[in-house]
């Protein structure tokens, strides 16, 4: 039997292969948030991209998000949500919402769904890999406001994750750019 393929899917492969080549190796770190969450179709479309990308040899790395989720679960422990300049306002109540929507709730989804698509994710927290610093007060009109525990991410422990791509057997490349700063 002779299977047909689709000549553009062929063609992008083929205008990929110097790109596949290149960056063979090498890790990309993904950041994945805001509404490419909440629609089914752009979520399987850029995991099975994570996984596309595993299996031509590139690294991914996705860090990911849970607005509108941690926005929900809030809601629902009868907290409102405020945000000044984009930035959530959190205190310790909202802070234990944020860890367990994204560590109970969006992480192992993540992982599970690019585990089954073929992939092999393992899920890391953020307080385990980025190193933060508190993020200064907000103008909101004519206050200033501490937005409390809203940290902006200074550098990455890089270690854990090192530590997860040689269990899989890939290799340890990182670029980063000059102005950022990795550990």
């Amino acid at each position: 039997m002779v299977k047909k393929f689709d000549s553009g899917r062929v063609e992008a492969l083929m205008d990929a292969l110097p790109f596949i080549q290149k960056f063979r190796g090498q890790t990309f770190v993904i950041k994945y948030g805001g509404s490419a969450m909440e629609d089914d179709h752009l979520i399987e479309r850029l995991l099975r991209d994570v996984v596309f990308l595993e299996s031509v040899g590139i690294n991914p790395v996705l860090i990911h998000g849970g607005g509108k989720a941690i926005t929900q679960r809030m809601l629902e422990a009868g907290q409102t949500p405020r945000f000044v300049n984009g930035l959530r306002v959190t205190d310790e109540h909202a802070i234990a919402i944020v860890e367990e929507v994204l560590d109970q709730v969006i992480r192992p989804r993540i992982v599970a769904t690019i585990n089954e698509f073929g992939g092999s994710a393992e899920g890391f927290s953020g307080r385990d890999v980025f190193v933060a610093k508190k993020v200064a007060p907000q103008a909101d009109g004519k206050n200033v406001v501490d937005v409390g525990l809203v940290g902006e991410v200074v550098s990455i422990r890089l270690e854990e994750i090192k530590e997860g791509n040689r269990a899989r057997g890939w290799s340890q490349s990182f670029r980063q750019s000059p102005n950022q700063k990795m550990g």
